[in-house]
């Protein structure tokens, strides 16, 4: 069985999905996958990650890139890992080589996450915004520039991206929560209420007594 496939066969077991590689013609080893596979195993790393298993998914992803160490989808998503595993500088390296190749949006977003990491919210925003300018409708870049936006103490531009992005996605409640932040430094009373107004009881509660409490880093 080609190592591609062998690998997309343990992606699913991973996720418990026992028919997510269809059937097809057999391939020998010399023989490149063909793209949908490629596109199946970073789908599936991708999700791995997500779930909250980020060191299975760097090694499929660490023996993807032996065969194919030139894919820039993978090396991001290898760089997200590495940022979530407390490996910053690791990601750092990546996202700078595939910023430089390829000024790749999530590359240089990526960039910014790990200068907010650090607290350096100026370069962070920087980053965000240079992202944003290539990807305005992404709700995970939204909120991370509004939030760096926040912290550098410009609560009327942060309060305008983050509006964009609790309306890409409501239901999300890193995004909510920073909306309110943006809404409360502005003494947008009214934008507070409606937000808060579907939620249940103990979490407007929860929501408001952060809102007092909740100022930027200096």
């Amino acid at each position: 069985m080609p190592k591609a496939r062998r690998y997309l066969i343990a992606l699913c077991a991973v996720l418990g999905l026992s028919a997510c590689v269809p059937g097809a013609a057999p391939q020998t080893d010399a023989t490149l996958p063909a793209e949908a596979d490629r596109d199946v195993f970073l789908t599936l790393a991708a999700s791995i990650a997500e779930g909250g298993k980020p060191q299975a998914a760097l090694a499929y992803l660490d023996d993807y890139l032996i065969r194919y160490p030139d894919d820039d989808r993978a090396l991001l998503l290898k760089a997200d890992c590495l940022a979530r595993t407390g490996h910053p500088n690791e990601a750092k390296n990546i996202y700078e080589r595939l910023a430089a190749r390829t000024a790749s949006p999530p590359a240089v977003a990526g960039l910014g996450r790990i200068a907010a990491g650090k607290g350096d919210w100026a370069t962070a925003a920087g980053r965000f915004a240079q992202a944003y300018g290539q990807t305005p409708s992404d709700p995970r870049l939204l909120n991370d520039y509004g939030y760096a936006l926040l912290m550098t103490g410009h609560p009327g531009q942060a309060f305008t991206v983050l509006a964009r992005a609790h309306e890409l996605k409501p239901g999300d409640p890193f995004i909510r929560t920073n909306f309110l932040l943006a809404a409360q430094a502005l003494g947008r009373r009214g934008d507070i209420s409606k937000t808060l107004a579907p939620l249940s009881a103990p979490e407007r509660q929860r929501l408001l007594a952060f809102l007092e409490t909740w100022r930027p880093s200096p």
